[in-house]
């Protein structure tokens, strides 16, 4: 795990628990806050009752990037730039004796939380580059998750064929749901997927389950049992992801994948008897 990329996140939440905090207050203590901020005389509180909807708003928009910064880059920049551009202007209307005093606190609390976490999202990913750039000369020859999404089925199936069973994996994965593999829906439901349905696995090797992701927050569950079996695709072993015995709701789906780069795997989803999708794995260290 990309140790700046658990801090950017960490950052993250306590900007948006700020946020809300202050939102409350708004609501619950709106005169008290003021004064307490020293933001001036408060005639009407509906400029801070419209002031704190936004701000729930805003951080609303942080989510994402707080769930996964290199994922949704756009929204991680965002959130840096929201929070030092208001700052500026904060000091600028204090400086010109446009806004009260008190507008240096929030001016501060601001820049401070939006340089902290442009500093940690510009080393997340330098490092992640750096990664990356490892493991793409450890295959140079293998394609990478997202141009599987523009492979016939038929390249899928020919690239699972190629893979190895290699060893049951250990720890959280990224994944890309594989739908209607060649045609144009694949990017869209791919995407659709990985914002609202499910985002990679998270394996327990020594106890022989693992745990689906699901986004935005990363909450793990529907679990089912891993093991190393024939394959039903084709001939040869395989990894195969079990839940006939640990969910009432997936029991009928088996899920079988091989390796086919170091941290990289391609599975295979069968509901029944029937193939219905396939997906990938990836894990940024191999155990």
């Amino acid at each position: 795990m990309n140790t700046y990329a658990v801090w950017f996140k960490r950052v993250v939440w306590f900007g948006i628990l700020a946020n809300f905090t202050y939102a409350i207050l708004a609501f619950v203590i709106p005169n008290q806050l003021v004064a307490w901020l020293q933001l001036g005389s408060l005639d009407s509180t509906v400029w801070l009752f419209n002031y704190s909807v936004l701000l729930v708003l805003l951080s609303c928009f942080y989510i994402p990037a707080a769930d996964d910064p290199e994922g949704y880059i756009v929204n991680s920049w965002l959130l840096v730039a929201a929070r030092i551009i208001p700052a500026t202007t904060f000091f600028a209307g204090v400086f010109t004796a446009f806004m009260p005093k008190g507008f240096i606190t929030l001016g501060i609390g601001d820049l401070s939380i939006g340089i902290i976490e442009g500093i940690l999202l510009t080393l997340t990913l330098k490092k992640s580059a750096c990664q990356k750039q490892e493991y793409q000369n450890l295959t140079t020859t293998t394609p990478k998750p997202l141009d599987l999404l523009k492979m016939s089925q038929a390249e899928i199936d020919e690239l699972y064929k190629q893979g190895s069973v290699g060893k049951i994996p250990n720890g959280e994965s990224k994944g890309i749901a594989i739908i209607a593999a060649g045609t144009i829906l694949a990017k869209i439901l791919a995407l659709l997927s990985k914002l609202f349905f499910w985002d990679g696995k998270f394996f327990v090797r020594e106890e022989k389950f693992f745990l689906n992701i699901l986004p935005p927050f990363g909450i793990r569950a529907f679990k089912g049992e891993i093991y190393k079996g024939d394959g039903r695709f084709c001939k040869g072993e395989a990894i195969i992801l079990d839940y006939s015995q640990t969910s009432f709701i997936f029991q009928k789906v088996k899920e079988e994948m091989r390796e086919i780069a170091p941290g990289f795997y391609l599975a295979q989803v069968y509901l029944g008897e029937k193939r219905v999708s396939n997906f990938t794995l990836e894990f940024s260290t191999s155990e």
